[in-house]
C-alpha cells in the first residue's frame, strides 16, 4: 500500500483548520482494524481534520508489518501515531504481543489502542507493554482525533487528570520474571489492597470463595466484598473476564 492523503470534507474542524500544516508539523496516522466498517469509520472522521494526515489503513498485522517494512524513515511525519485494534481476527497475533512488536521495532511511533473492552487491567497491561494511549471504541468517533493528538504528544490518554480512570504516564516494558500469578497482579497492579491480592491469588487457583476464607481465616462475607473490591478496581466483570485477564499477563 502506498503512502496517501484524505483531502475529502469530514467532521473535525480544530481552531486554525485552514492552515495548511508542513510533513513536520502535521501528525501521521496509521489504522489496523480487522472490521471494514470501522477503518471506514476512521477514515472519514479524520478526513476533515488538516492537522492530521491518513498515511495507510490495513485489516491484518501482517500486512501493516510488511508495509512498515518497506517505507522509508522519511515518509512519515516526526509525529506518527499508529491506532491499533486490540482484538483482531482468530488468525491473527495477540494483541499484546502486536504491541510490544511495534514499540520495540519501531519506538518512534506513538501506539494508540482502540478496544471496547476499556476495562483497567486492559488499559494497564496495553501501556505496560509499550502503548501509550487507549481510546474506548464505545465513545464518540468525534473523540477519536482528540485522543490521537494527546498520543501524538507524548502524552497519555486518557489523562491522569480526566478522571476517567487512573492512567500509567508513559510505557513501561519490564519484564516480570519468574514470579506466580498473584505476584504478577500485584506488579501490575498495585492499586489492589495486600488483602484483595491474596484473595485473588487464592481464586486463580481454583479455590473457592468458602475456601479462601477457610484458608484465609476470614468470613465468607469479607472474602466475598474483598473479590468485588478486586474485580472493580481492575474493571472485571465475572469469572470469564478475569480468566481473560490471567491469559494476557502470561503473554508478557
Amino acid at each position: 500500500m502506498h503512502l496517501f492523503n484524505i483531502s475529502r470534507a469530514g467532521v473535525c474542524r480544530p481552531k486554525g483548520h485552514g492552515v495548511t500544516l508542513s510533513a513536520e508539523t502535521a501528525i501521521g496516522v496509521v489504522i489496523l482494524d480487522d472490521h471494514p466498517v470501522v477503518r471506514s469509520g476512521y477514515e472519514h472522521q479524520l478526513a476533515g481534520c488538516p492537522d492530521i494526515r491518513l498515511l495507510g489503513s490495513f485489516s491484518s498485522g501482517k500486512a501493516l508489518l510488511d508495509w512498515l517494512r518497506k517505507q522509508a524513515a522519511e515518509n512519515f511525519p516526526s509525529r506518527t501515531v499508529l491506532v491499533l485494534d486490540y482484538e483482531l481476527g482468530p488468525d491473527e497475533v495477540d494483541g499484546l504481543s502486536l504491541i510490544q512488536s511495534l514499540h520495540a521495532r519501531y519506538p518512534q511511533f506513538r501506539l494508540l489502542i482502540g478496544s471496547s473492552h476499556a476495562g483497567e487491567a486492559t488499559v494497564q497491561l496495553t501501556r505496560r507493554v509499550g502503548a501509550l494511549g487507549f481510546y474506548d471504541k464505545r465513545k464518540d468517533l468525534s473523540e477519536l482525533a482528540n485522543a490521537i493528538r494527546t498520543v501524538a504528544a507524548g502524552k497519555p490518554y486518557p489523562s491522569p487528570e480526566a478522571g476517567e480512570r487512573p492512567a500509567v504516564v508513559q510505557p513501561v516494558v519490564e519484564p516480570i520474571g519468574d514470579t506466580d500469578e498473584g505476584e504478577r497482579l500485584q506488579a501490575y497492579f498495585p492499586q489492589l489492597t495486600k488483602k484483595e491480592h491474596e484473595v485473588l491469588r487464592c481464586y486463580l487457583q481454583g479455590m473457592t470463595v468458602s475456601e479462601i476464607a477457610a484458608k484465609l481465616q476470614r468470613s465468607i462475607k469479607t472474602v466475598s466484598t474483598q473479590k468485588q473490591s478486586a474485580f472493580r478496581k481492575l474493571g472485571v466483570h465475572s469469572d470469564m473476564e478475569l480468566a481473560r485477564l490471567r491469559q494476557e499477563i502470561g503473554k508478557i
